[in-house]
């Protein structure tokens, strides 16, 4: 009985020794369960992989990555309401989580196309956009602008073998493209030297007759060659009218005298020749379309010129002034006298001044005067 005792004695001892080892018994840990969803195309791997239960234990970090299938990208998680962009992300396991992994269709690719730009003679082509290796994207619109050099012309560009004038031009990149920029050298135009008179420049008509033959020289060539045609013209300039001479070949590239007489104006112009400026155009054109002229001017008088209404501008400060119908010059600022002068053609205006002691009217002191 004693042993009995004993041995109860010492297994309460030893349930109770362990009792105080282990203390109380822990509750479970908690556990939160990560739903993934997505939207578009691809795939999206957790690690950790969620437990048997398909939960994570509280504190859990679980890293997502994304992998969008081909022609897609992917753009971001969705974690609750909040956009994460970074791939892989990293899901912190402290409540229920609803990850949605988004991935959105990429665009087609872009063709691209190449500009070759050459050219034919001296200028300068700029291409804009520019393009550093002559690559752009399927429908751009390239404007193309040719600059030629001196004595240079821009002629054409010749765009995969079609010719095309507009400068500025443009070339959609639809395809490979080859530009061709034509320049040509300008040649230098007619020259037109010496045109001067080797008559005087006046043909009087009336009321004598004098110098009834204007002469003009000029010389007439060209420095490349290529002249195709001279001619010179007189024109009347206040009506208008005039007529053209050809030049003929065997006078071109050296000086030679031309008339204008009273009878060739009679003849081309109008009897009786009207009276005034007359101009005097010699022109010469070239194979390439230059042309050069240059003009000098010869006067025609037919009217004869008179003057009306002479008087003096009666002024308080003038020293000259007309007292009971007389000219009277005293003391003061030097006098005006007005006329009116009627000419057909140049003419040459001459005041003289008179000094008289003889008081009377102007023709009178004009008359009388010393």
């Amino acid at each position: 009985m004693a042993k009995k005792l004993l041995k109860l004695t010492t297994l309460l001892a030893i349930l109770l020794l362990v009792f105080m080892l282990t203390g109380c018994p822990k509750p479970p840990a908690e556990e939160y369960t990560l739903t993934i969803e997505k939207t578009g195309n691809g795939t999206v791997t957790a690690d950790p992989a969620p437990n048997t239960s398909g939960k994570y234990t509280a504190g859990t970090e679980v890293t997502l990555t994304a992998v969008a299938d081909a022609g897609w990208q992917f753009v971001k998680w969705v974690v609750g309401e909040t956009d994460v962009t970074e791939n892989p992300g990293v899901v912190t396991m402290d409540a229920d989580k609803t990850v949605e992994a988004v991935f959105e269709e990429e665009d087609p690719p872009i063709d691209k196309y190449t500009l070759t730009i050459t050219k034919t003679g001296e200028g300068t082509v700029v291409a804009d956009p520019a393009s550093a290796d002559g690559k752009y994207d399927e429908g751009t619109e390239v404007q193309l602008t040719a600059t030629p050099a001196e004595d240079w012309k821009f002629v054409k560009w010749v765009v995969n073998g079609t010719d095309v004038t507009a400068n500025p031009g443009t070339v959609t990149m639809d395809a490979d493209k080859a530009v061709e920029a034509i320049f040509e050298e300008v040649g230098l135009p007619p020259k037109i030297t010496n045109l001067s008179f080797t008559t005087d420049d006046f043909m009087v008509l009336q009321p004598c007759t004098e110098n009834l033959e204007i002469r003009f020289q000029v010389k007439v060539d060209d420095p490349d060659g290529d002249l195709v045609e001279a001619e010179y013209s007189i024109t009347h300039a206040v009506s208008g009218l005039s007529y053209s001479v050809m030049i003929p070949e065997d006078n071109w590239g050296a000086p030679w005298i031309y008339t204008v007489s009273d009878t060739i104006l009679k003849d081309n112009i109008g009897n009786p020749v009207p009276g005034g400026k007359y101009d005097v155009t010699v022109g010469a054109t070239d194979t390439e379309g230059n042309f050069s002229s240059d003009t000098i001017s010869f006067y025609v008088k037919y009217e004869l010129s008179y003057i009306e209404d002479a008087g003096i501008v009666e002024s308080e400060e003038s020293q000259i002034k007309v007292v009971d119908g007389l000219c009277v010059v005293g003391d003061g600022e030097p006098g005006v006298v007005e006329a009116t002068i009627f000419f057909d053609s140049k003419t040459t205006v001459r005041v003289y001044l008179v000094e008289s002691t003889y008081t009377g009217t102007l023709d009178e002191m004009l008359t009388n005067g010393t």
